[in-house]
């Protein structure tokens, strides 16, 4: 039997040693982000390490009846004042804590497969504020500072070119850390990849195609497999982005959602997976407009066109036109093939001039002329009459001046100038009627802007073709009638003057950035010797009206021209185009009746009939001009033709009011 203590005994248990931190050292830095920790116990304690001085889930347990623990490749926050703590399971008094500063290596972003591929573009994530250098095993190399958030991005420079490589990183901390690097990132693949595609091919819709505007629309065409390539669309207002899609198989096909009525260009970008951006596709000019609505009744209207039973139905997501310009299949490019114009089928380049008028089915309701009707009424009110009354102002005034005139065409000269007449060859009759015909050709065609070299050729081959054809009615219509109807005599001649007709129109359309164009040709002109009023006017309406029947011959082969997805099909949608805009344009300016012009003539003889005949081709004109209700789409040229329109009808007004009413006054 065991006697207890004696009384008075004073023995009692020796307290449990607490555990200790002996690795690592204090304030160390660790710039892996991890770390092995380790120390000693007391025999059978079980040892939680944790982070901070939170008492969260432990990084690390050990137990065991040994005296020295370990945790091994403990993953520790970045900081610069990290605290390890090392406490016994039970017993939160013994415990030891030590700290460190920790900064690991920056991570880099990599792709689905564990590699990187860049156009030399590289990105990933840090700690906040640090200054990470990204290095690249063919020498190239770049730094950035992380934001507030960690991420970072840099591009690279120098070193090799395109390839397959290593890439790492390293971080150096902000203020509070030491100036020490973290240790480097793993190497991670790295695919150099800087060549951008081939621009890619768009070959649906075809270019100079009328859509129906507020609809979807597909686009399609060829690229390089795994790009994407995205659609745009531009106007005088801005661009827009249209729809996206991935090639695959070389072919490409996306819907663009709803358009506004309106002229735009389209194009598109392909992207690669490097983030290699291409060059634009070429151009297309696509006509977005409210078909008109249709007869009420069963049976064709008169002058419609039946459907071709053979053709082929289009892709019912796309839009269908009301003219056979759009029902016509687009014919796809092969991949890799760029526009550029062949007989394949892949669209030219396209003009101004390409998709200039539409068609006359297009402009048929009533709402549609009668606002041409409102716009010929105003424009013969602020233009053409306040004209004709400045003109006779002036032409008064002049008469009633007894100052000798100046001659800036040698009419003050001596008659004999020269001691002996030199001998001068005339030319050949054609020669100035052909260089006056190339002058107009040259400033019609720069009424408008035309991307390249090839499609401006194009176009002005297709101007000159038309001016030769405006010019041909102007003079052998007049000719013939005033010989053989009224046995007039008649003379041709080019005259100079009707050169800065030509000019002024072209640089109005410019300057206003009008499309289509306001456009004048006639620089050849028939003059009758007759004196008699009745018969100069009844030639002058003959002229007109030919080229105004010839503008709406133009305007009807407008609606059944084939998509101009050729060189020859451009050109002959330009042809078309350009003898309707200057056809019509040269009516409408000759019905001016100012100097020598028609409009002068048929003034003179009726003003009812000039009145008639000049409302109804300005009509003609403006709705072929302003088909979709506007002058300029940004507004501002439309500002400005009124401001100048306003202004000139207030001065002509005030010259004539002046000279008629307020100067004999003060005589």
């Amino acid at each position: 039997m065991t006697s207890p203590p004696p009384v008075g005994s004073t023995d009692t248990p020796e307290p449990l040693a607490a555990p200790a931190i002996d690795s690592p050292a204090p304030n160390s830095f660790i710039g892996s982000g991890m770390a092995t920790v380790s120390g000693t116990k007391a025999a059978g304690d079980t040892i939680q390490l944790q982070v901070e001085s939170t008492r969260g889930d432990p990084l690390c347990i050990v137990d065991g009846s040994a005296t020295t623990w370990s945790c091994t490749d403990i993953p520790l926050p970045n900081g610069p004042s990290v605290t390890l703590t090392a406490v016994v399971a039970g017993d939160a008094s013994r415990s030891d804590s030590t700290t460190v500063r920790v900064l690991s290596p920056p991570t880099i972003t990599t792709g689905s497969s564990g590699s990187v591929l860049s156009n030399g573009l590289v990105h990933g994530t840090a700690y906040p504020g640090a200054h990470v250098t990204a290095t690249v095993s063919n020498g190239s190399h770049c730094s950035f500072r992380a934001d507030g958030s960690g991420r970072w991005a840099c591009i690279l420079s120098g070193g090799s070119g395109d390839g397959r490589y290593t890439i790492s990183a390293s971080q150096v901390g902000p203020n509070g850390f030491p100036h020490v690097a973290s240790d480097s990132s793993g190497a991670v693949p790295f695919v150099l990849d800087t060549t951008a595609p081939a621009a890619p091919v768009v070959s649906a819709p075809v270019s100079g195609t009328h859509l129906g505007a507020g609809v979807s629309t597909t686009y399609s065409g060829s690229g390089e497999d795994g790009t994407t390539v995205t659609v745009w669309a531009g106007s005088p207002t801005g661009s827009s982005k249209l729809c996206t899609a991935t090639v695959r198989d070389g072919a490409w096909s996306c819907v663009g959602g709803p358009l506004p009525a309106g002229l735009y260009s389209i194009s598109a970008l392909q992207e690669d997976a490097a983030g290699n951006t291409s060059a634009a596709s070429a151009v297309l000019s696509l006509r977005y407009s409210t078909p008109p609505v249709p007869a009420p009744s069963g049976s064709p209207s008169a002058g419609a066109t039946a459907p071709d039973s053979s053709a082929t139905p289009s892709d019912p997501s796309s839009p269908s036109s009301t003219t056979p310009r759009s029902t016509a299949p687009a014919v796809p490019a092969p991949p890799g093939h760029a526009g550029g114009g062949s007989a394949e089928g892949v669209a030219p380049n396209p003009t101004p001039l390409t998709a200039a008028v539409q068609s006359v089915a297009q402009v048929g309701t009533v709402f549609d002329w009668l606002r041409a009707a409102i716009l010929a009424l105003i424009a013969l009110a602020l233009l053409a009459v306040p004209a004709r009354l400045l003109a006779g102002m002036v032409a008064t005034a002049r008469a009633e001046s007894t100052q000798q005139r100046w001659s800036l065409f040698g009419r003050n000269q001596a008659k004999a100038e020269y001691d002996q007449a030199p001998d001068v060859r005339a030319p050949a009759p054609w020669v100035v009627p052909a260089v006056g015909i190339l002058a107009a050709t040259a400033l019609v065609t720069l009424a408008s802007p035309v991307a390249t070299e090839l499609a401006y050729a194009r176009m002005s081959l297709a101007v000159l073709c038309a001016l030769l054809v405006v010019c041909a009615v102007a003079v052998f219509v007049p000719r013939l009638v005033a010989q053989r109807i009224f046995g007039a005599s008649v003379r041709t001649a080019f005259t100079p003057y009707t050169l800065l007709i030509v000019a002024a129109a072209s640089a109005v359309s410019r300057v206003l950035e009008l499309q289509p164009s306001l456009l004048f040709g006639v620089v050849i002109t028939v003059g009758v010797t007759t004196t008699v009023a009745a018969v100069r006017g009844k030639i002058a309406v003959i002229t007109v009206a030919a080229l105004a029947a010839l503008a709406a011959i133009g305007w009807l082969l407008v609606g059944i021209l084939p998509p101009p997805n050729t060189v020859m099909t451009a050109f002959t949608a330009e042809l078309v185009n350009a003898v309707v805009l200057i056809a019509i344009g040269s009516a409408a300016i000759l019905m001016l009746p100012l100097g020598t012009l028609p409009g002068r003539a048929i003034f003179g003889w009726s003003r009812g009939i000039w009145l008639a005949v000049a409302v109804a081709i300005d009509t003609v004109l403006f709705a072929i001009l302003v088909p979709i209700g506007r002058l300029n789409t940004s507004g501002t040229g439309t500002v400005v033709f009124a401001v100048c329109t306003i202004g000139f009808a207030a001065i002509s007004i005030s010259v004539w009011l002046w000279q008629r009413y307020i100067a004999p006054s003060l005589r």
